[in-house]
């Protein structure tokens, strides 16, 4: 059985209920499928909280705090949450845990500084999502994008995403203009990664687009449909095979469908 999270947002970033197993359509690899079930469930989740310390954060710490603490209050109240900062090379992870205030603390005691190894705190992020007590497991990256000092590639990192039922969401801050070419490329990274695994990237340059930001991605969290489905062709190629989900009728004209974009089949 595949199992497919999916979130469906309108036209203003909104969560959408309601909608059951007639509303969707499943494609693996350009064939539609027969779905079994769909199910919407406010269950608790793992929340790995990836969080940039490096000098181009220097004077937006007080905005990262802030979209954690925005984070923690709009939760599942039996969420659970690790932390991985990082600059020259990723933090060990703080958590997992369900206090925000450990969090808190942690980041406001790292000193920040050096270079930004983005993607080497996402693999570090990932490998320890292992631990997750739940089922249901998502990142939120915090950070104004780019690397500069990572060991870590896109591809591997790409593969990593792929193959792991996470979901990645990014809150991008931003100040007014781009200071860097890692802050330049920065965006297109950050939206590549979260838009693979179904996720989503989210520009926040005050505190209201901070709060917003994380109040849609809590939203998708915690209103995320589960689709299951039996392929029609049972692969054991151990290779790649695409999803597309789509939405039926009306629904599909003003409704935005948020799904990961395949898995990796078990080899023979």
């Amino acid at each position: 059985m595949v199992l497919v999270p999916v979130s469906v947002t309108d036209k203003q970033g909104r969560s959408v209920k309601g909608l059951s197993k007639d509303n969707f359509r499943v494609f693996d690899d350009n064939k539609q499928q027969g779905l079994q079930n769909v199910s919407l469930e406010d269950e608790p989740t793992s929340i790995g909280i990836v969080v940039d310390t490096s000098a181009s954060m220097e004077n937006k710490l007080p905005r990262a705090v802030f979209a954690m603490h925005e984070l923690f209050v709009n939760s599942n109240p039996q969420d659970e949450f690790f932390m991985v900062e990082f600059s020259d090379a990723p933090r060990p992870p703080v958590g997992f845990t369900s206090s925000a205030r450990t969090l808190e603390d942690a980041l406001v005691a790292t000193p920040l500084g050096g270079m930004t190894a983005l993607l080497d705190a996402l693999s570090l992020a990932i490998a320890k999502m292992q631990d997750a007590k739940y089922s249901r497991r998502a990142i939120v990256v915090i950070s104004d994008g780019g690397d500069n000092h990572s060991r870590e590639t896109v591809p591997h990192l790409v593969r990593m995403v792929e193959e792991s039922d996470l979901i990645i969401y990014s809150v991008g801050i931003y100040d007014e203009s781009f200071q860097s070419m890692e802050e330049i490329w920065g965006p297109e990274l950050l939206r590549k990664l979260s838009n693979r695994s179904g996720g989503a990237l989210f520009d926040a340059r005050d505190a209201r687009d901070i709060s917003e930001a994380v109040r849609d991605i809590v939203n998708q969290v915690r209103t995320r449909y589960v689709l299951s489905y039996y392929p029609v062709r049972k692969p054991k190629d151990g290779k790649w095979h695409t999803i597309k989900v789509r939405l039926a009728g009306s629904h599909s004209h003003h409704l935005r469908v948020h799904a990961k974009a395949g898995y990796y089949a078990f080899a023979k």
